[in-house]
């Protein structure tokens, strides 16, 4: 019997088996070559820019900024609700780069539009479907980007706010913490920690009517155990302020668990965590 290997002839006999045998005997094993870990596989690119995505009607009613690098692993979204008669467009930019380390920021747009121009948000059932309905569409968008199962960051401005902490004090572990801004929120302790809420920021201009509101509902929260900021916006009202990206910043690291992120030095400023048990 006989092979072809490149031009050359190989032929078989019994001469040549036993020297290949006795060469194969006598030469030293050569050592396994530990087989090199397979490679994690690259996530797909990120949109360059914010994205609309329509609802079943064709309507942009989702306003989404991706994350500014991809991970190898999907991450929780940071989901901020505006305020009343407003629209997506006008308030998600003052938060996008402050989240953008994060993942997705998902800015939902009202479920009810206002009679002289904006959106609102509904008071049924109907609000929270909405929601929920955005964060899975940018989800099924950009699935290997946005684990929307994982706990969530909601943020609320006025009557985002209050919606905010309805979702949260019903959230079913929906949401790990939660930021509202400029509103008459009333969060309950034992509902939250029913919920799965960890921490939970509340903030507002010192000129904000809603400010000292704010306040009593924190010091209310830390009387009944429950992890609470309360978080200056500075000297404004009922807006945001220029320097919105670093005070977000410091409220989504503490909501994080950095303890240290927030340090009270305006005016009712104050800050709760439990001792751990």
């Amino acid at each position: 019997m006989c092979s072809l290997v490149g031009a050359a002839w190989l032929v078989a006999s019994p001469a040549n088996v036993q020297v290949a045998a006795a060469k194969s005997a006598s030469a030293p094993a050569r050592p396994s070559q530990p087989e090199a870990p397979p490679a994690e596989p690259e996530a797909p690119p990120l949109p360059s820019g914010p994205l609309y995505l329509n609802d079943e009607r064709g309507t942009p009613n989702v306003l989404a900024y991706p994350p500014r690098r991809a991970t190898p692993a999907p991450r929780a979204p940071t989901v901020m609700l505006h305020g009343m008669c407003d629209e997506p467009e006008w308030e998600c930019p003052h938060f996008a780069s402050a989240t953008n380390d994060r993942g997705f920021l998902i800015c939902p747009r009202a479920n009810l539009r206002c009679d002289g121009g904006g959106s609102i948000w509904s008071g049924d059932k109907r609000f929270e479907a909405s929601i929920e309905a955005s964060i899975a569409r940018v989800a099924a968008e950009h699935p290997a980007h946005v684990d929307a199962s994982a706990g969530r960051t909601l943020i609320g401005f006025s009557l985002g706010a209050i919606r905010a902490v309805e979702l949260a004090n019903d959230g079913g572990g929906k949401w790990r913490s939660v930021i509202a801004i400029g509103a008459k929120v009333h969060p309950r302790a034992d509902r939250l920690r029913k919920a799965g809420v960890e921490r939970i920021v509340l903030a507002a201009g010192d000129h904000d009517m809603m400010k000292w509101h704010m306040v009593g509902e924190a010091k209310r929260l830390a009387r009944a155990g429950f992890p609470v900021a309360f978080m200056s916006m500075g000297k404004v009202g009922h807006t945001f302020p220029r320097d919105m990206e670093a005070r977000m910043k410091r409220a989504l690291a503490w909501t994080d668990g950095d303890d240290a992120a927030l340090t009270p030095t305006a005016a009712g400023e104050m800050v709760f965590v439990p001792a751990p048990k």
